[in-house]
């Protein structure tokens, strides 16, 4: 199921997608933000990202999105 293979959260009927973006230099926090998604910079090209599930679309066409990583689960071995 996609719910727990991308750790999406429920919240308040919403799902919610999490992981890391990689970034070029054109990439703007304010782009994320206008869409409805929060973003936590680590480094001058890597932050943390959060967003509604139904604005997917938009968000993978942001400028400057160099790579995408989602959150998975992690498993006891």
């Amino acid at each position: 199921m996609l719910i727990k293979r991308f750790s999406l959260h429920n919240q308040n009927g919403n799902y919610l997608l999490t992981g890391y973006l990689h970034t070029a230099a054109d990439f703007k926090e304010e782009d994320l933000l206008h869409i409805g998604g929060h973003c936590i910079k680590y480094s001058d090209s890597i932050y943390s990202f959060a967003i509604p599930l139904k604005i997917l679309p938009q968000f993978i066409t942001l400028p400057g999105i160099t790579y995408i990583e989602c959150s998975s689960p992690v498993r006891n071995r």
